[in-house]
């Protein structure tokens, strides 16, 4: 890596936590979910999009007051197109509270959602009458298909 590469990650990483200084956020507890999402008119492939957001993500868990493995707190990179910035959002977790995350565990992308009592019926209510339902939730959006089945 190139010297002047690093010494450009330091001060994304100063200036991204005088930011969040200057407007005095309070960091929620752990455990939470990120969300770092790269605003540009150009696309990257997901390794280098993963490796543009690292000064990002060593400088929220630094707000946060956790180092970057802690597993309490999962990380979502993404991208879209745009006037370049980088958005961040951050969302507690809790099974106390309405929300929703996602973990990987091996080969296995596990999504964990609370919702409320009638969220639940309102939901079977729509599955059992829509051959597609779309949910969103806290940053996710979910969409269940019906299997179609053929006759021969």
């Amino acid at each position: 890596m190139e010297p002047c590469h690093l010494e450009k990650t330091k001060r994304d990483v100063r200036a991204i936590a005088k930011a969040v200084r200057q407007a005095k956020l309070k960091a929620p507890p752990a455990p939470c979910d990120v969300r770092i999402v790269r605003v540009s008119r150009s696309r990257l492939d997901t390794d280098n999009l993963q490796g543009s957001a690292k000064h990002v993500r060593d400088a929220v868990a630094r707000w946060l007051g956790v180092d970057d493995r802690d597993p309490r707190v999962t990380w979502h990179v993404g991208q879209e197109s745009g006037a370049t910035a980088v958005r961040i959002v951050v969302r507690p977790w809790s099974l106390d509270a309405v929300g929703a995350r996602s973990t990987v565990e091996g080969e296995t992308v596990r999504v964990e959602a609370v919702l409320t009592a009638s969220q639940r019926t309102a939901l079977a209510r729509q599955l059992l009458d829509h051959p597609e339902v779309d949910v969103a939730l806290a940053g996710f959006r979910l969409t269940l298909h019906t299997a179609t089945t053929r006759t021969p």
